[in-house]
């Protein structure tokens, strides 16, 4: 994903490997019906224009609240995919994250 720059309010996520679902029965749930839950992925890349965004819409002291690196949790729906030879990425929208998973010692 070297060769992608997110611009104008994206940002760039690898969503988690969900592997196969299965009920306690052991029916296969398809991979379309888990699409409409939340969903976990690592921040890959944020726009650069997203601190000004914020600024905008929040107030001269606002902050980033998530950064390259972390975990959010966002609506299954929301993104759009994108797949590099054998990973897989979305973009969504800046403003569109759920929460932060907290992390060990933070």
């Amino acid at each position: 994903m070297n060769s992608i720059k997110v611009i104008e309010g994206w940002i760039l996520v690898k969503p988690e490997d969900e592997g196969e679902k299965r009920t306690a029965s052991g029916i296969i749930i398809p991979e379309k019906v888990n699409e409409a839950i939340v969903k976990k992925a690592e921040v890959i890349q944020i726009s650069a224009d997203v601190p000004d965004l914020l600024r905008k819409e929040n107030g001269r002291d606002a902050k980033m609240k998530y950064n390259v690196g972390d975990v959010v949790l966002f609506y299954g729906k929301t993104g759009i995919p994108i797949e590099d030879g054998k990973e897989k990425y979305m973009f969504l929208k800046y403003d569109g994250m759920l929460a932060i998973e907290n992390k060990k010692g933070k």
